[in-house]
């Protein structure tokens, strides 16, 4: 059941996507590194798509992330859907608050690692991209991270540092 809506909540995304206006920014490709308390680190991909742009002053985004990570007795990798909606002033910088969740596989010292059941991850914060040039930029995010593997909640305050592409 959670696939279908999952797949529904995916593709109703990417069909708004589609349909919003032209104006920068445009798409952006990225990745970066992540820290939380409760993990020992991980590393993350990101590609995102404008969602609605009214004005130059609001931005909101969706962001398809697969983030990898874990701790000293727990490893997972999860695709999450991340909404981001904050301002931007091209060439300069975007501020930005976000929610994100997903789901992915986990491993355990007493499950492997692509066996059910599955983890699920969310998380909200905030961030800044901070433009290079009109088509690179980097980003700093913080914010707080959860991800629910069996009975077991791994949690804590959650710091990014990562780039984008913008195209």
């Amino acid at each position: 059941m959670y696939k279908k809506w999952l797949t529904g909540l995916v593709c109703l995304c990417l069909c708004a996507g589609l349909s919003a206006q032209e104006d920068i920014p445009r798409f952006s490709f990225g990745g970066g590194i992540s820290a939380a308390a409760g993990f020992t680190g991980g590393g993350h991909g990101e590609f995102s798509f404008p969602l609605s742009r009214g004005t130059a002053s609001l931005d909101i985004r969706n962001h398809l992330v697969l983030r990898g990570g874990g701790g000293d007795t727990f490893g997972s990798v999860a695709l999450s859907e991340k909404i981001s909606i904050g301002g931007i002033q091209p060439g300069k910088f975007r501020s930005y608050a976000f929610a994100e969740g997903g789901v992915g596989f986990y491993g355990a010292p007493s499950k492997p690692f692509f066996d059910m059941p599955l983890c699920y991850s969310f998380g909200i914060g905030g961030g800044t991209d901070i433009f290079l040039t009109e088509d690179a930029s980097i980003y700093f995010e913080t914010g707080w991270l959860g991800q629910l593997a069996s009975e077991d909640l791994f949690h804590g305050t959650m710091i990014q540092i990562g780039w984008r592409s913008w195209f």
